[in-house]
């Protein structure tokens, strides 16, 4: 096998295939981490989550969702940004511009986008969210 990038995502698409029966038959969902080659060996991380467990995401959008101006109720909310509908997935607190977790209702693919603004979009009657600053005082 000769090790390049094209070569690696063929392997990822029938690993993908290959482990469709482990994961049909355990009831979880297998996921093929990122991909590191040299020209003779490439390795991958590969993660196994229960089917029906729920991700980091969703549970950080039921906790975290009323300080970036979301309710609880908005989760599985769509909103049309760019002419294409989105579903709300989750939330990445941690990222510090796009933390909202969402799919394209029309391709499946998901996509960040800035909680505020979606949230500003949800419920333009609500007052904006204002970050809370760090004061330095010398």
């Amino acid at each position: 096998m000769i090790m390049n990038k094209i070569a690696l995502q063929r392997f990822r698409t029938d690993f993908d295939r290959a482990v469709c029966v482990l994961a049909a038959k355990y009831e979880v969902e297998i996921k093929m981490k990122a991909i590191s080659y040299e020209e003779d060996r490439f390795h991958f991380k590969t993660e196994v989550v229960n089917a029906d467990a729920e991700s980091q995401e969703l549970k950080d959008f039921k906790q975290f969702a009323e300080s970036f101006g979301l309710k609880p109720e908005d989760l599985g909310a769509t909103f049309v940004s760019c002419h294409e509908t989105f579903e709300i997935l989750g939330l990445k607190p941690k990222s510090p511009k796009f933390n909202l977790l969402c799919k394209s209702m029309s391709t499946d693919k998901k996509i960040l986008f800035r909680a505020r603004t979606i949230a500003h979009k949800l419920h333009p009657e609500l007052p904006p969210v204002v970050p809370m600053v760090k004061v330095r005082r010398r």
